[in-house]
């Protein structure tokens, strides 16, 4: 069964839906697209390091985790690897 990713409120936050809930949304609720266009423009954006969000494995917004650059200073971090200073004291990098 194919799935749709609609995004009704936040763009963080999409709702799967499946083709026959697709079609009822569109029969029944106004302010759902309407056409099959607006659906396909709903895309899926991973979590990453330049997308100016803290998501996935990030401590703070676009660095940390592991994954991301490192945060600077007055940044958000859980351990000493997330910061460029290598210090992180209280949950900031100091």
């Amino acid at each position: 069964m194919k799935q749709f990713l609609f995004f009704p409120t936040d763009p963080h936050k999409p709702t799967v839906l499946t083709a026959p809930t697709v079609i009822a949304k569109l029969t029944t609720t106004p302010t759902v697209p309407t056409t099959s266009a607006t659906i396909a423009k709903a895309t899926v954006t991973l979590p990453n390091c330049g997308d100016g969000v803290m998501n996935g494995n990030e401590t703070d917004q676009d660095c940390g985790g592991g994954t991301c650059p490192k945060c600077q200073n007055g940044l958000k971090c859980q351990q000493r690897n997330d910061c460029v200073s290598d210090v992180c004291t209280g949950g900031f990098c100091q």
